[in-house]
């Protein structure tokens, strides 16, 4: 029997425990099963090993999450061991860096954010807030999680701990800080969370990440009205500009720029920028010219002593891990300590130019960089090496280049030059901006559009943006030449140079801004005959007259009146309407939303120079409507058919369809070969040239087809009645001067010339279809000169009466009845002898009482109308 000896008791105890073993897993499924052990020790240990596990790949990270480690690892987050919470922290910190991860608890745990943010207790481990910061900023990167962690109070909580020492806890917690400024609520909150001043105390970090992150939340929240309001207080401005007169600071150059840029769209900023010297030191550091001294940089409040509770544990790993702050300025960069890299300097200036440009988009913003001479440093940019350089210069030169006095700084600097010459690059983005601020340069300075004409190849470059298949740099061509447009002589030296055919191409563009211009471009150039001619002998019209149907309000308003101008002579409202443009125009004013008072005039204007058309269609011409040489009457156009060109009729064999009237006084031997030359001299009278000549001579065109090709002549029968009843009806009304005698001494002239006075019933019995039909037979053509016909009946007498009192001064007007029915109104304010206003319509009697006047409204002029 074995003896008891001293400690055989304890001995005893310790048959009860379990006693220690080691246990080595190469598994991280294994790992994971030891996540729900009981003892804190064990946990720890697998929470290590799940960390290192994650951090080596993406498939790693991606096979932890298809095994459940999530759901383990959270629940760790709630123990009270502060080493468990870390290392479990670290671990799924860690798998955050997986966008499947992310996916996952932003679906599933609604509740990872508000664990995470819990762990931004000041009790915890530093490496607990560094860490928590991480898996914060990662999920910030989907930005469906924005919203949980701003709600959640995140935010405060961030700029709490971003005051630590550690650098890595501010690394990770700025980088959050960044993203969450995405969010419109987030940037709203930063005033009130002091988070202005935190950020600017960490542009003094000697760790180059944590500044570029810092300005990059600056840059975020500055879009913040309320926060450039802030940091306007603060006077942080000059913190940004003394940034970019650090040469060792070149990476943070871009960044700041870009909040100098936010922050100068408020005009206050800006004329703080120019009290306090930022501004002149911005501007200098442009040109690379010596800047006024630095203001020296705000001392960071509140930093205290580093305090490393809880660091290690792995802190070396995960500073690896997330790419760790510690990386001082100048390590690996000690070449390029003190100066700039010059693959920098065109970045930089570039955006310091998009800066001033947005600062000039407020008047007040121009007339302060105005002060600063910024436009001649702009100017001088323009000659930079680099593209881009030069594309931001003339983009912000084309702002400022829209205040008066900013432009003549821009002329005394040479920059028009400069400008011009560059339009000749082929580089798209340089043609664009270039040609952007030559058109605001110019807009309401004639001199300076002088000085662009007058450069080397000036028009020309300008011209070529036409051509160009960029719509910007078309459009701004075209204003630029609108804006030249309103001196004389250099709107005959743009025509000069081939205007019209170069703006054949954006006409017939598909891009509404270069419609547009086009068609404003049209109104600006095309007034006068001769480039009125060019215009439509080149397909013009048919490219114009589309745009009346476009779906953009602007093109088709620049459209109408566009072509309200061109419609003032005979050829061009013949052409248009050959090519359909009145069944547009009418369409156009059919509509309520569409009609407009150019479309009104434009079919007005069609009208009124083509008569023979506007009586054709509505079978009325009013008072102003004189009748013109030329003019024929075909009768009544039915719908759907349109009226064809005189030299039509002309050269259609003799047929029994009614004939055809006309109205020549063209002598045999004159030729008109010119618009100017046809121009009708009675008021009233828009003729437009005619290329047909009298009977045996020849013609070089066609009435209705102006823009075709030549075609044999054609030959008109001679009229020398007619230009004798002209005489006669002068003759007449110079006998008299009471207008009542003078209609019916014109009244009984025309009936006499065309078979005198017909009695009440008699009509069925007047003969005039056979006299007609032997002229038609002895002329051998449809087509009847008025003067030969000596039987007429209403529509023959009414036209000729019209014709002669347009030409006698008296005002009438020529309506068409039906069935060969044809009457003359005139007003009068003369009733037996005395004056009466207002005037009175009568009906002319030219049938059964020559010169007889019917009250218009009278059953004597209703019978009339009807006999």
């Amino acid at each position: 029997m074995p003896k008891k000896g001293k400690g055989d008791d304890k001995k005893a105890a310790a048959e009860d425990v379990f006693d220690p073993v080691s246990v080595e897993t190469k598994s991280a499924m294994t790992a994971i099963l030891l996540l729900d052990s009981p003892e804190p020790e064990v946990q720890s240990k697998a929470c290590e090993g799940i960390y290192k596990f994650a951090y080596k790949c993406e498939e790693n990270r991606r096979v932890l999450l298809e095994n459940g480690a999530i759901e383990g690892l959270m629940k760790l987050l709630t123990v009270e061991d502060k080493a468990i919470k870390r290392n479990a922290l670290m671990a799924l910190a860690t798998m955050t860096h997986s966008p499947d991860v992310r996916r996952h608890l932003r679906t599933n745990r609604d509740d990872a954010v508000s664990a995470f943010l819990k762990l931004l207790n000041p009790e915890e481990f530093v490496t607990t807030h560094e860490f928590t910061a991480l898996a914060l900023s990662n999920m910030a990167k989907e930005f469906a999680s924005i919203p949980a962690i701003v709600e959640n109070k995140g935010l405060e909580l961030l700029l709490e701990v971003m005051q630590e020492d550690d650098p890595d806890v501010q690394k990770n917690a700025v980088e959050c800080i960044a993203l969450l400024m995405q969010d419109f609520e987030a940037k709203g909150s930063m005033k009130d969370s002091s988070g202005l001043e935190t950020l600017l105390q960490l542009l003094e970090s000697e760790y180059a990440i944590i500044q570029q992150l810092a300005l990059q939340s600056l840059i975020r929240a500055s879009q913040e009205a309320s926060n450039r309001g802030l940091l306007r207080e603060l006077n942080a401005l000059r913190v940004f500009v003394n940034i970019l007169g650090k040469p060792e600071l070149h990476d943070l150059h871009v960044l700041a720029l870009h909040v100098i840029s936010n922050c100068a769209d408020e005009p206050d900023n800006l004329q703080q920028l120019k009290e306090n010297g930022g501004l002149p030191r911005l501007v200098a550091f442009i040109a690379d010219r010596p800047a006024p001294p630095e203001e020296a940089l705000p001392d960071a409040a509140g930093k205290g002593g580093k305090d490393a509770k809880g660091k290690g544990g792995g802190g070396a790993a995960a500073a690896k891990a997330k790419g760790s702050a510690k990386k001082k300025k100048g390590e690996d960069d000690s070449k390029d300590a003190d100066v700039a890299p010059p693959q920098t300097q065109p970045d930089v200036k570039m955006h310091a130019a998009r800066a001033i440009a947005r600062a000039a988009k407020s008047n007040d913003g121009k007339r302060i960089l105005h002060d600063c001479n910024a436009e001649a440093l702009l100017v001088q940019l323009l000659t930079h090496e680099e593209d881009r350089v030069r594309v931001a210069a003339a983009q912000a030169i084309a702002v400022m280049g829209e205040n008066f006095l900013c432009q003549e700084a821009v002329l005394a600097a040479g920059g028009l030059e400069q400008l011009v010459k560059i339009l000749r690059l082929d580089n798209r983005q340089l043609k664009e901006s270039s040609s952007l601020a030559i058109a605001n340069l110019t807009t309401a300075n004639l001199p300076i559009c002088t000085v662009v004409a007058n450069a080397n190849h000036g028009l020309e470059n300008v011209l070529g943006c036409l051509r160009h298949d960029s719509e910007y740099a078309v459009s701004n061509g075209l204003a630029t030449l609108i804006n030249m447009s309103a001196d004389e002589s250099l709107r005959q030296r743009v025509l000069d140079i081939g205007f019209v055919s170069a703006l054949l191409t954006p006409l017939g563009s598909r891009s509404a801004m270069a419609q547009l211009k086009a068609t404003q471009a049209v109104s600006a150039y095309i007034r006068q005959p001769a480039p009125r001619k060019e215009f439509r002998e080149a397909g013009g019209l048919d490219l114009l007259a589309p745009l009346l149907r476009s779906s953009t309000d602007e093109v088709r308003r620049a459209a109408a009146i566009a072509v309200s101008l061109l419609l003032v002579d005979r050829e061009t409202s013949v052409e248009f309407y050959r090519i359909g443009g009145l069944e547009i125009l009418q369409e156009l004013n059919s509509s309520e939303t569409k009609r407009s008072p150019y479309t009104e005039a434009a079919e007005a204007g069609l009208l009124g120079n083509n008569i023979s058309l506007k009586y054709a269609l509505s079978g009325k011409l009013a008072v102003t409507d004189r009748v013109p040489d030329l003019f024929y009457d075909v009768g009544q156009v039915r719908p759907g058919e349109k009226l064809a060109p005189l030299e039509t009729y002309c050269a259609q064999p003799v047929n029994t369809r009614r004939a055809v009237l006309l109205i020549n006084v063209q002598p045999a031997e004159e030729t008109r070969t010119s618009e100017n030359q046809q121009q009708d001299r009675e008021v009233g009278t828009p003729n437009g040239r005619s290329r047909i000549k009298s009977k045996s001579k020849s013609s070089n065109g066609s009435l209705g087809q102006a823009d075709a090709p030549e075609k044999p002549a054609f030959s008109l029968p001679e009229d020398q009645n007619l230009k004798s009843y002209i005489d006669t009806a002068q003759s007449l009304m110079r006998e008299c001067s009471n207008p009542r005698e003078q209609i019916l001494l014109l009244a009984k002239f025309v009936s006499d010339r065309m078979g005198g006075p017909i009695e009440h019933g008699q009509l069925m019995k007047f003969s005039y279809e056979l006299p007609i039909s032997q002229l038609k037979y002895s002329l051998q053509s449809n087509v009847i000169p008025m003067g030969l016909i000596n039987a007429g009946i209403h529509y023959h007498r009414a036209l000729l009466f019209k014709f002669l009192a347009d030409r006698a001064g008296i005002d009438c007007t020529l309506v068409r009845g039906q069935l060969n029915r044809a009457w003359n109104e005139v007003w009068l304010t003369e009733c037996d002898g005395a004056r009466k206003y207002p005037p009175s319509e009568y009906v002319i009697d030219l049938i059964n009482q020559p010169g007889k006047l019917y009250r218009r409204d009278s059953i004597e002029a209703a019978n009339y109308k009807k006999c």
